[in-house]
């Protein structure tokens, strides 16, 4: 069983059974695996529970994408999604505005050139240069993009991909093929790829190959899903989904909301931003080896805070040296409501597992993250307060 995080109360293990189309899942509780007794009014081990998903945290994690090289050079590329997402898939052509792929995970099928944002092909194995590839393929273009092995770059339009390999237009001139082995990445034209304004929940959906996709819709029904996201629909097995994370419900996160303010103090002159749902380097959130959708990066000594309108009733989150910190990082983060310290941390160390924050805000008009240093001064001080969230009271 996967770990079940509720908006409010215990985690607890959880089989996923059945999700219907208003977003109300079934799972079966599981025995915990710390022994702990449970409270006296939860369900016992077995037992079938349906928790609507605007109560839910997320259940499961997330995994990240192995890097691994196919039969053919196009194999188990990585296809970023317009607007979010990322899908590990073989790309089998380009052809009439259609991407043909397939994965062990959604079988064959074709999305259409406005759904993906890039391809990149025998992604490395180094994490560093994979982020660094990824941060270049996800910037909004409004060309297409050819990235080859040697490192040159052309732009132009993409006509298609085929066994011959991919046929590009530039300058109004169609060049020849350039063998598939030596693409690197594509990048296919988008006006802009920020996601669509949410309305009603969505969620996160994480995948044992490590393919996530921000879905609409979700339904489970006997050991099968189906997902739409960005207007197409994804078939797949239940035994190869491993995480759900909602958005638009209970769980309001920090990343999503605008601050109040910011303030960072240099240490001498290097000045940092915070980064939504990153980290302070705008790599993605990593700790102990584990990936995470959402969260704040900051760097010590900074200030954030954020407006709290009616109805937050507490603020939850993880806290922790990202594993992009040096063996010197050390860092304390501290809470504030309204001006009321209600959370100091433990000096954060990197490698050390993320420490749980939970207060409550009672009538707090104003929520205030501070991150100091610690023992070495500011050196990779590289904070992650990861899924921070403002939880509301429960519907009436």
């Amino acid at each position: 069983s996967r770990w079940l995080v509720p908006a409010d109360g215990d985690p607890f293990p959880a089989e996923l059974i059945a999700v219907d189309d208003q977003w109300n899942i079934t799972v079966q509780r599981g025995a915990s695996e710390t022994g702990a007794p449970r409270p006296d009014a939860a369900p016992p081990a077995g037992a079938t529970q349906v928790i609507a998903a605007r109560d839910l945290a997320w259940w499961g994690s997330p995994v990240e994408p192995v890097a691994r090289r196919g039969v053919t050079p196009t194999d188990r590329a990585w296809v970023l999604i317009a607007g979010g997402g990322l899908l590990v898939a073989d790309v089998l052509a380009i052809k009439n505005d259609q991407l043909q792929l397939g994965s062990l995970t959604f079988g064959e099928f074709n999305l259409p050139r406005g759904a993906v944002q890039a391809v990149l092909f025998r992604p490395p194995s180094d994490p560093e240069s994979r982020d660094q590839w990824l941060a270049k393929l996800g910037a909004a273009s409004t060309t297409d993009a050819l990235y080859v092995s040697n490192g040159d770059e052309f732009r132009g339009r993409i006509v298609g991909l085929d066994k011959k390999g991919v046929t590009f237009q530039s300058g109004g001139l169609t060049l020849p093929a350039v063998p598939a082995d030596r693409v690197s990445a594509l990048v296919l034209a988008s006006a802009d790829v920020r996601p669509a304004a949410r309305t009603g929940i969505t969620a996160w959906l994480g995948f044992t190959d490590g393919s996530r996709l921000l879905a609409e819709r979700l339904t489970v029904e006997q050991g099968r899903l189906s997902a739409q996201v960005a207007g197409q629909a994804f078939q797949s097995r239940l035994a190869r989904l491993c995480w759900i994370q909602p958005l638009g419900g209970r769980a309001t996160y920090l990343s999503d909301l605008q601050p109040a303010g910011y303030r960072h103090v240099p240490y001498l002159s290097t000045d940092w931003n915070f980064q939504n749902d990153a980290n302070v380097l705008a790599r993605p959130l990593r700790v102990a080896g584990q990936s995470f959708a959402k969260g704040l990066g900051l760097h010590s000594r900074s200030r954030l805070t954020y407006a709290l309108g009616a109805g937050y009733q507490r603020f939850q989150a993880e806290v922790a040296l990202d594993d992009a910190a040096g063996l010197q990082g050390s860092a304390v983060c501290y809470v504030f409501a309204d001006r009321e310290l209600v959370y100091r941390s433990p000096t954060l160390r990197a490698g050390e597992k993320p420490q749980t924050v939970d207060v409550p805000l009672g009538e707090a008009q104003s929520l205030t993250l501070v991150v100091d240093f610690a023992e070495y001064g500011p050196i990779d001080d590289y904070v992650d307060v990861l899924n921070a969230r403002l939880i509301a009271a429960p519907a009436k």
